[in-house]
């Protein structure tokens, strides 16, 4: 028993978990390609737009530099921490100053104008770029430019390659957490199926065992839950109860048949006995008197030609003899007669000595008959025999009987 309780952990619950396990990768791996195929969608169809309203947004937002806060000179403080900030939220920016721009500059500040410089890596992407023109208020540090004017070029590009990056981040976040997801809902899953499957398992190796017949059928288990699983157990259970009602009722017939089978084998050796008996008082020369009958039958047939060959004779002698010879032949023709009837006699006698042999030879093919019938009863006897006792070697091999049975 102990060996199969083992057999639970090494088939059933090994492949539900694989099978888990499996299920919640696929599942991970599913939803991870459904995010990068998002990322995708989302990369070709709406990063257009929103790196244009970025770089939109970032035009408006130089403008109100220049305006509020000092103009060139606070530019080159605060273009630094908007490279950063852009940066961290996946975009590469960079204003790029117009010559009229570089040429004012060095004349109204004494300083050369560069503006945002970036180094644009080589990769898919999508760009966008505003022009800033010259207004009123930008004539003052802008000498050289005239209103509408462009000052410079604000450039925003988006890179797939950091989007890759965040999903491949997302990547390794989520195999952490499903790595711990996976293993605790494989241990919960473990010990539920454990618990409720458990007596199950156990009268499944009690019908293995049943089924090659190496055990006794007796043990049950108890049902502890009320589920689909308790109600098989509780079947199982009455099932093996029906088998056990059967296997008994089997081996009482089976009991019965050997009775009756040594019953059967002492009659059958009465009868062959008393039918030897009969046939020793009832046919004892049976072979003589068949000889006999033949040798009768053999006189009565020469007794015919005979006969014949004496009138033949007589006759001659009556034809050449005188009358004296005639009174011979007539009193030789009368005891021919005489001969000739007890012969007649004779062959009557034997006709039906030969009747009564014949119908004692048919008695003796009856008898004969009887003592094959007789022979097969015996062979009958012998199968039921044989079959009575492999039938209970079957039931012993699949219930052992205990000393209290």
């Amino acid at each position: 028993m102990a060996r199969e309780r083992g057999f639970f952990e090494r088939s059933f619950m090994f492949r539900m978990i694989r099978d888990f396990f499996l299920l919640l990768v696929i599942v991970a791996v599913l939803e991870l390609g459904l995010r990068y195929a998002a990322i995708l969608y989302e990369f070709k169809n709406n990063e257009p737009v929103r790196v244009q309203q970025v770089a939109d947004k970032l035009s408006n937002d130089i403008r109100s530099i220049m305006l509020n806060a000092g103009g060139p000179t606070a530019a080159r403080t605060i273009y630094p921490i908007i490279d950063k900030n852009y940066h961290d939220l996946g975009f590469l920016v960079a204003v790029e100053p117009s010559q009229i721009t570089v040429d004012s500059i060095k004349v109204s500040q004494g300083m050369e104008a560069f503006g945002l410089q970036q180094v644009w890596p080589i990769g898919h992407h999508t760009e966008s770029k505003v022009d800033i023109a010259a207004e009123q208020y930008c004539l003052g540090c802008h000498i050289k430019a005239k209103i509408g004017d462009v000052l410079g070029t604000v450039t925003v590009r988006s890179y797939f390659d950091r989007k890759l990056d965040v999903w491949l981040e997302e990547v390794r976040v989520a195999a952490g957490v499903l790595s711990v997801n996976i293993l605790i809902h494989t241990l919960v899953l473990f010990f539920l199926l454990k618990i409720r499957m458990q007596p199950l398992l156990d009268l499944r190796s009690t019908v293995s065992s049943l089924a090659r017949g190496l055990m006794d059928i007796s043990p049950r288990t108890k049902t502890n839950s009320e589920d689909e699983f308790g109600d098989l157990a509780t079947d199982l259970n009455h099932f093996l109860d029906r088998i056990a009602l059967v296997v008994k009722d089997l081996d009482v017939i089976l009991s019965e048949v050997l009775v009756v089978g040594d019953r059967l084998k002492v009659l059958t050796k009465q009868l062959d006995s008393q039918c030897r008996e009969m046939r020793e008082m009832l046919f004892p020369m049976e072979t003589e008197g068949g000889a006999e009958g033949n040798e009768l039958e053999l006189v009565a047939a020469r007794e015919s030609g005979v006969m014949k060959t004496l009138k033949t004779s007589a006759e001659k002698i009556k034809d050449k003899g005188g009358s004296r010879s005639k009174i011979i032949v007539e009193e030789y023709n009368d005891l021919l007669e005489q001969l000739h009837g007890s012969f007649s006699e004779l062959h009557d006698s034997v006709k039906k000595m030969a009747e009564s042999e014949r119908r004692r030879g048919k008695n003796i093919d009856r008898y004969d008959l009887f003592m094959n019938a007789l022979k097969e009863m015996a062979l009958l006897e012998a199968s039921m025999q044989r079959v009575a006792k492999s039938g209970r070697e079957t039931l012993r091999r699949i219930v052992q009987v205990t000393e209290n049975d």
